[in-house]
């Protein structure tokens, strides 16, 4: 279990625990609830959900990459690999409905391009391969952007 704290500095300069403990260690009962029902990892209602997610993410990540390798030389598939920003871009303004600065946008322009400049010239072009290489790419950016989803949950500890 994740044991949750934040430390604070107190006027002194001396930690004092916003956990709720009182100054000589003992806690209400009212702050011991209270400490019951704030989000934790395990009781914030989408953890079990994206942390399954996250798991099923990475296991067809793996599938998919060994798929693409069949296929396509190990070039090809990291040169699509380094499309991640670009995917990560789309899904993050999907799943967290962040938005990206338009110069961010801009400076992914050249790597889309790159990427459709080296699929037209592979000598070794396969559909399934390329298929299975995006998906990949893609399944990987929307784990992280769940994974950043889950970390926002999270407290810090001390």
């Amino acid at each position: 279990s994740f044991g949750v704290r934040v430390a604070t500095v107190g006027s002194g300069g001396a930690e004092s625990e916003k956990r709720g403990e009182q100054q000589d260690g003992n806690t209400t009962e009212q702050q011991q609830q209270q400490e019951l029902l704030s989000p934790t990892p395990q009781n914030h209602p989408t953890f079990a959900r994206d942390m399954s997610i996250v798991g099923l993410l990475r296991g067809l990540t793996v599938v998919l990459g060994l798929i693409a390798l069949e296929h396509v030389p190990v070039s090809f598939v990291e040169t699509i690999k380094a499309t991640a920003p670009a995917f990560t871009v789309v899904f993050a303004r999907l799943i967290l409905k962040e938005h990206t600065p338009s110069p961010v946008m801009l400076t992914l322009v050249p790597v889309v391009a790159g990427l459709i400049l080296c699929s037209k010239s592979e000598l070794r072009f396969d559909t399934i391969g390329f298929l299975a290489a995006v998906t990949n790419n893609c399944a990987d950016c929307v784990q992280n952007v769940m994974s950043k989803r889950m970390l926002a949950h999270m407290r810090p500890t001390q």
